[in-house]
């Protein structure tokens, strides 16, 4: 008796006795924090979210998806043709904005990046001479995220050097809860100041 044959199919699978032996591919690509691309063999899917609520879009639609101790409860909330709307409205309202205002006339040197920038949380902790360089303000919705302070630090360390601030100091903090579920984001406001030697 003869080796049975083997061909290819037009996909690339191995035919063998006229039964098709297929090929699976599955992978996960992070695109940010709470975000994940899920590709596998017959196409993919977008997945955002956590902490017990996640949105998987795909051609199918858009699903929601909620866990908690117990049952889960999953539905289909959107057809196809809402899918392009939903990923704009997405960015647009999960995209996190920072500006710095330059205070004063003096020019101060940029800081390389990656420099110690101290932080104080108000300006009584700070035990030197300072002047002020600039105001900072940080706002981030935090999309499918739990944002604290923390999350704000090193932005605010980035543009405080951007105008040759060595440290920071929080003025004003508070959570954002912009309605969504398992979403909190972050708003500060800080100076950026320059320490002086007495």
């Amino acid at each position: 008796m003869g080796v049975p044959r083997r061909n290819r199919g037009r996909d690339g699978a191995k035919e063998e006795k006229g039964v098709t032996v297929g090929f699976r591919f599955r992978k996960r690509v992070r695109l940010f924090k709470g975000a994940w691309i899920n590709l596998y063999t017959q196409g993919g899917y977008l997945s955002i979210g956590g902490h017990g609520f996640a949105t998987d879009v795909s051609k199918e639609g858009v699903r929601e998806t909620v866990s908690a101790p117990g049952p889960v409860f999953s539905r289909m909330k959107a057809p196809t043709r809402h899918i392009l709307l939903i990923l704009g409205v997405i960015a647009i309202t999960s995209c996190a904005s920072i500006s710095v205002t330059k205070i004063g006339t003096a020019t101060h040197a940029r800081l390389a990046e990656g420099a110690k920038v101290a932080v104080f949380t108000s300006e009584s902790e700070v035990q030197q001479p300072f002047v002020v360089v600039g105001n900072i303000s940080y706002n981030n919705p935090g999309k499918y995220q739990r944002l604290d302070l923390d999350d704000a630090i090193e932005p605010l360390k980035e543009k405080a050097r951007l105008v040759g601030g060595n440290a920071i100091i929080i003025d004003k903090s508070h959570p954002i809860k912009p309605g969504t579920i398992s979403t909190t984001g972050i708003y500060v406001e800080a100076r950026a100041i320059q320490l002086t030697h007495p």
